[in-house]
């Protein structure tokens, strides 16, 4: 993957609020679009992007041409979906009515800031799927790295990884053998 598209980081980023879309869903079932309640769409939409998350991901991992990277410190991520999910918080702060509009304005702000920032790492949906993030640091660059293994990073080990984008690695099968 020479760099990730910007369909892609949006996948990505439906899917990092997929848990929030369901909940969403329930709320507003009895609102109908083309003779689907608004639960069906969400449900759908949430599918599609987990399944497409988790298809680039694992597409990624078995990179034929990985780069290789010496790690010299690791330092766990996983806070950062703690952080992320303080923005589903606010969505069920009491106000006099909610709108379907409102909530739309608000997701819009967060995807622009999500994709201009580069988090495509921040996704709550990667710990449900058993991914794990990491930053890592070698010699002369510091990547964000999404591993199955993170208890297992050693220390001056050799990975190889793949770019998701910038900044942003998966790391490959080839590591688990």
């Amino acid at each position: 993957m020479a760099g990730i598209k910007l369909w892609v980081k949006f996948l990505m980023f439906v899917s990092s609020f997929s848990p929030l879309m369901i909940i969403w869903g329930f709320e507003f079932k009895e609102i109908f679009f083309w003779k689907l309640s608004i639960f069906h769409i969400t449900l759908i939409i949430s599918l599609i992007s987990i399944v497409s998350l988790v298809s680039i991901i694992e597409s990624s991992r078995r990179d034929n041409n990985p780069q290789r990277l010496k790690i010299n410190s690791i330092e766990d991520m996983n806070k950062v979906h703690i952080e992320y999910l303080l923005t589903y918080v606010f969505v069920f702060l009491p106000t006099s009515n909610i709108s379907i509009f409102s909530f739309l304005v608000f997701i819009m702000v967060l995807l622009i800031v999500y994709l201009k920032s580069n988090l495509i790492y921040v996704n709550p949906v990667l710990s449900l799927l058993f991914y794990d993030v990491v930053k890592l640091k070698s010699e002369d660059e510091e990547i964000i790295l999404i591993t199955r293994r993170k208890d297992n990073l050693i220390k001056n080990e050799n990975i190889k990884i793949s770019i998701l984008s910038k900044d942003v690695f998966v790391e490959t099968k080839e590591n688990e053998r």
